[in-house]
């Protein structure tokens, strides 16, 4: 079969470690609804990295049931800003949450989040050659 366009870039090395990081500055959790568990109302799920030290986000919610939440006004406001790369989505590893890194302290974090009017910083990273 032809070779696809991200293994000829991996090929020549173009896309050798390319790897995506950035910071997602959330709007502040207050219009967060009752959802069927705590980290949804933030707009996504989460799930252990297969390490199980790390997370990874798992789902994102809908864009209009889900159009009231943190995520998913995050994604939006990308969009408007024409910054899709930017969007967070399925697959990503979340580093940090406000800056905890064990896998405890994340989850902590974004419960945390979820119940309280508060900032919410996500440190993400993805490989890019997954999106090509």
């Amino acid at each position: 079969g032809g070779a696809t366009q991200a293994s000829l870039l991996r090929g020549r090395g173009d896309l050798k470690n390319a790897r995506l990081e950035f910071q997602a500055e959330l709007p502040d959790t207050s219009s967060v609804h009752l959802r069927a568990s705590a980290i949804e109302r933030l707009g996504f799920r989460v799930r252990p990295d297969a390490d199980k030290t790390g997370l990874r986000v798992k789902a994102i919610g809908d864009e209009f049931r889900a159009r009231d939440t943190p995520i998913v006004e995050y994604n939006l406001r990308q969009e408007r800003f024409r910054r899709p790369l930017y969007k967070i989505t399925p697959g990503d590893r979340i580093r940090k949450v406000n800056g905890s890194e064990t896998f405890s302290d994340m989850i902590r974090e974004l419960h945390w989040a979820s119940d309280h009017e508060s900032e919410l910083r996500l440190s993400l990273e993805r490989d890019l050659f997954d999106v090509l």
